[in-house]
């Protein structure tokens, strides 16, 4: 599926909703609109209903509309006018408002043989469970005003919002918690639909949690005030944008996102290898995103300073052909992406044309992680071990950190004059003949390298260590600085060609001149005593 495909939702096998719902539903005229003033009040307009073609005009009863409120904590069906104060059954244009004060969960069952549409639905301090599926003109709105702890749990139905008939503002759904209370949704294979709808979340203590293949889909969500999300094994299909200001979301056991633009600024997670997350043109990362144990994500542009973890086989965030990998809009992610245990930041592919950039202050940490562009342009970090797939360009102050393994690049490697290589060499690399950066490419050298040791690793005379091959090197670093070794011991590098690639080797010798002392830097040229320059060519 593209990440464009934004509209896709999931609905419950055998759900219909045309079939359930268009054939109830009566169209407003919005030819006709009646406003009644009784005892100088002005009431709201009351909407006609054109039923057949030739003149048949229906106008609800004002006994009919208002706000209707459930009678007590009770079980019972909502079409049964003896469960409502004033022995009123709630109808179009009416609020049902359910605010018992009582203690003691209950359920109100629609009946799906009947199309049921009432303006909007509050639930104020109740623990309600709704069964089965109704319509709503305007608003659901759940959460108390005195600290209480009020849910809504809706189970195997559809809510349908309708247009709004009274102005241009999209149907709301609002979970909102007060000071000392909570306000949650919970959704069982359920759905809430409407091609304008929006969904507001504010409060420490608000919540929803999606389960067994639910669904959203509307026009926007907006998560604020530490409000949480739970999707699991459901979707969320959006056709503006995700708003998290803060917060905490998560999206388990194959769920789907499908998302025009995504602004992240709490904590955002996405596990399970059937999760899938579409982000849009536009991933705003400014919190703490996180894909793990096979989540898949895409997006258009990265922007933001936050931090994204990518953790696990088939874990993977990548992007399409605008935003990050497009060169006339370079990415604007300022903070740090962490690559570990298999996951891949970027396209491993090698077909079609993709750009990376890391810039800035931004940094690519990876741990036998990947990051894969055909071309990255390189002036912030990328550091550790794992594997890279590009043409990589280190410049303009960039630096390449190679640390606790080889760092592999399946490409060309050029390095300008003002950037850094960095190696930070150890005991793995006595073991392996791997070398600290290796490049199944060229390489164009310039700029500085620096060699550290890792902690406690103390290198013996004769060690040798592979800093970096090549299928052919160019160039050369103009400056080198090392750690200084003490007993009589020294460095000297030399280049060996072998039959497909050339190592950059530096030993560990008897030294010859005053050693210095450590932590002291010495540059590598032809002037200096200190370092053999050879070039051997194979046997």
């Amino acid at each position: 599926m593209s990440w464009r495909d934004t509209s896709a939702i999931r609905l419950l096998p055998g759900f219909n909703q045309e079939k359930r719902f268009k054939a109830h539903y009566l169209k407003p005229n919005p030819l006709l609109r009646i406003t009644c003033h009784i005892g100088g009040v002005s009431m709201k307009p009351i909407r006609t209903y054109s039923v057949l073609p030739f003149l048949l005009l229906s106008i609800p009863s004002l006994s009919n509309a208002g706000v209707i409120e459930w009678k007590g904590p009770v079980n019972g069906a909502f079409s049964d006018a003896s469960n409502w104060q004033g022995g009123v059954t709630p109808k179009s244009g009416d609020t049902a408002v359910f605010n018992t004060g009582g203690a003691s969960p209950y359920t109100v069952t629609f009946n799906d043989s009947d199309a049921t549409t009432i303006e909007s639905v509050e639930v104020r301090n109740d623990q309600l469970t709704i069964e089965n599926s109704f319509a709503i003109e305007k608003n659901l709105t759940i959460g108390g005003t005195g600290g209480e702890n009020t849910s809504l749990t809706f189970n195997n139905g559809q809510i349908l919002f309708q247009d709004n008939p009274s102005g241009h503002n999209p149907p709301l759904t609002s979970i909102k918690s007060s000071a000392g209370g909570s306000s949650e949704m919970v959704m069982n294979h359920s759905q809430l639909s409407w091609v304008n709808l929006a969904v507001e979340m504010e409060g420490k203590s608000s919540s929803i949690v999606m389960k067994d293949h639910s669904g959203i889909e509307g026009l926007y969500l907006q998560q604020r005030g530490e409000a949480s999300l739970v999707v699991d094994n459901s979707s969320l299909s959006l056709s503006s944008a995700f708003y998290q200001d803060d917060g905490v979301a998560l999206f388990t056991n194959g769920a789907y996102a499908g998302l025009s633009d995504s602004f992240i600024g709490g904590k955002f997670t996405a596990e399970g290898p059937d999760t899938r997350i579409y982000h849009g043109g536009y991933l705003s990362a400014g919190g703490e995103l996180t894909y793990r144990d096979g989540a898949y994500a895409q997006a258009g542009m990265l922007a933001g300073g936050g931090t994204i973890n990518i953790d696990g086989a088939g874990s993977q965030l990548e992007f399409n052909s605008i935003g990050l990998y497009d060169p006339y809009s370079p990415i604007e992610f300022s903070g740090e992406v962490n690559v570990t245990n298999g996951g891949v930041f970027g396209d491993l592919s090698t077909t079609g044309y993709s750009s990376g950039w890391v810039s800035g202050h931004m940094k690519v940490n990876l741990s036998n992680g990947s990051f894969g562009a055909q071309f990255i342009d390189n002036n912030g970090t990328i550091s550790g071990h794992g594997q890279m797939v590009g043409e990589l360009k280190n410049k303009e102050g960039g630096r390449i950190e190679s640390k606790g393994g080889s760092l592999a690049l399946n490409g060309n490697y050029t390095q300008d004059s003002a950037s850094v290589l960095s190696i930070t060499i150890g005991d793995w690399m006595l073991s392996d003949d791997t070398a600290a950066l290796a490049i199944d490419g060229t390489a164009a050298l310039d700029g500085f390298v620096t060699v550290q040791l890792e902690d406690a690793f103390k290198p013996k005379l004769g060690d040798a260590f592979n800093l970096l091959s090549a299928t052919s090197i160019v160039g050369e670093f103009s400056d080198f600085s090392f750690p200084g070794l003490s007993g009589g011991m020294g460095w000297a590098w030399e280049i060996i060609a072998g039959a497909d690639y050339e190592t950059l080797v530096l030993k560990v010798v008897a030294n010859q001149v005053p050693v210095p002392e450590p932590g002291t830097l010495a540059l590598f040229g032809l002037s200096a005593s200190l370092i053999l320059l050879r070039r051997r060519k194979p046997a």
